[in-house]
């Protein structure tokens, strides 16, 4: 993620999260990857979504690729 996106206000887990999430990944998978709780999953992606102030893990993605790709834009000098 980067600097248009707020992730210096994410801890890492919720930074692990959170890339999960746009990954497409479910509560349940994700548990398990990270080897917590999906309950403990849950409250992460909820901490997440207020943190970045998005209403679901939709816009959340939408955020998140819309940055990657401004990223990459400055990064490449695109017009």
């Amino acid at each position: 993620m980067g600097n248009l996106v707020k992730t210096s206000v994410l801890t890492r887990r919720q930074l692990e999260v959170c890339d999960l999430v746009c990954q497409g990944r479910s509560n349940k998978e994700i548990a398990r990857m990270l080897a917590i709780s999906p309950r403990t999953v849950e409250d992460h992606r909820l901490d997440v979504l207020q943190k970045m102030d998005v209403p679901n893990s939709t816009a959340l993605v939408h955020k998140v690729l819309s940055a990657r790709i401004a990223e990459l834009e400055a990064a490449h000098g695109a017009n």
